[in-house]
């Protein structure tokens, strides 16, 4: 039975609505084997968080790079909100040791999976959100970053392929890409996602397929494909 008053001491957090935590710390395999008990998982407050996120780091990077343009603040941007380092930022706060999941979710290493961790903590910082507010995230946000071991100068090399392909396709006033799910497989705690990406260029149609353990990671996987088709990067 996890302690929600000791996780909020540790995470150094103070919720008027204990809720918001123990639904941003509840990983759906667990609400899936418990469906008579009206639970609720997470992946409501990650796609909150996500979107609060990307206005935080925006908004720092604006005041912390007054000199860089456009496409430098896009790419470091990219990848600060990267389930790469938000996956660092989850095993900073130790978020493993705190999520709820179903038997075989934990007993597959649920509790250090990249996906996990990234998603929990963009729950959370949805969760401070809905509870105490933007400031309250925003102080969450910085002060973890504060913390972090990540380096800025490396981020301004991106691997974010999806963002190359949107910029180039906005840049010659194209449709933007679509990203199609063609399937899953494998278990619930260890699925593989099967994602088709479909650019339109000057009126030709391209289509890439891209596979990965997460929706993202396949999206990326897709995007990179597209781009060696076009000679992108």
């Amino acid at each position: 039975m996890i302690d929600f008053e000791l996780v909020q001491q540790e995470l150094g957090l103070k919720f008027k609505q204990v809720d918001y935590l123990k639904r941003a710390l509840t990983h759906s395999s667990f609400t899936k084997i418990n469906k008579n008990r009206g639970l609720k998982n997470n992946e409501r407050l990650e796609f909150l968080g996500d979107a609060v996120l990307k206005l935080l780091s925006s908004d720092y990077l604006f005041e912390k790079f007054p000199d860089a343009s456009e496409g430098d603040m896009t790419k470091i941007r990219a990848n600060l909100i990267s389930d790469k380092v938000f996956y660092l930022f989850g095993k900073q706060l130790n978020l493993g040791k705190y999520l709820v999941f179903s038997f075989g979710e934990k007993n597959s290493g649920g509790s250090d999976k990249e996906s996990n961790l990234a998603n929990a903590f963009e729950a959370l910082v949805g969760a401070i959100y809905l509870d105490r507010g933007l400031e309250e995230s925003r102080r969450f946000f910085l002060d973890v970053l504060v913390r972090s071991p990540i380096s800025f100068e490396s981020m301004q090399q991106t691997n974010d392929y999806k963002s190359l392909v949107q910029e180039e396709l906005q840049k010659r006033k194209e449709d933007l890409p679509i990203y199609t799910v063609l399937n899953e497989s494998g278990p619930e705690h260890s699925k593989i996602f099967n994602i088709e990406i479909k650019v339109v260029l000057n009126g030709d149609l391209f289509l890439s397929k891209g596979t990965g353990r997460t929706k993202k990671e396949a999206e990326q996987s897709a995007a990179r494909a597209i781009c060696s088709k076009l000679s992108l990067g």
